[in-house]
């Protein structure tokens, strides 16, 4: 297999791994509407050291913080869309972000939709 093809599977493979908005979260008009949703009922609502509140803006300037925003918004679209179980976003919750984070995990899940929404189309 060539340098070329090669890359090409891995970027494909890494892409198949991410939450089904992670890169159309623009168009994830349902998921958006939840993460304003869970940020008003379920405060403090925390993803390790970030405070996530209304109409919440990555902390793009902070690469640290970035990264907690982007692991927990991955992790909240994966449960969303029942990609994972609430059992395991409760781990992964927990294993990412430590034991301050645990009750809002809780809470997320007790917001969910009754029925898994369908993706945002490409």
């Amino acid at each position: 297999m060539n340098k070329t093809a090669l890359a090409a599977l891995a970027a494909a493979l890494a892409a198949a791994a991410c939450a089904p908005d992670a890169w159309t979260n623009v168009k994830a008009g349902g998921f958006n509407a939840f993460l304003e949703q869970i940020a008003d009922r379920c405060q403090p609502l925390y993803a390790g050291p970030l405070l996530i509140t209304r109409n919440f803006q990555d902390p793009a300037w902070d690469l640290q913080s970035y990264d907690y925003y982007d692991q927990w918004l991955d992790q909240t679209s994966r449960l969303y869309y029942r990609k994972i179980a609430p059992q395991t976003y409760l781990d992964n919750v927990g294993n990412l972000f430590g034991a301050r984070s645990l009750e809002s995990a809780r809470c997320t899940i007790t917001q969910l939709p009754a029925e898994a929404p369908a993706p945002p189309r490409l």
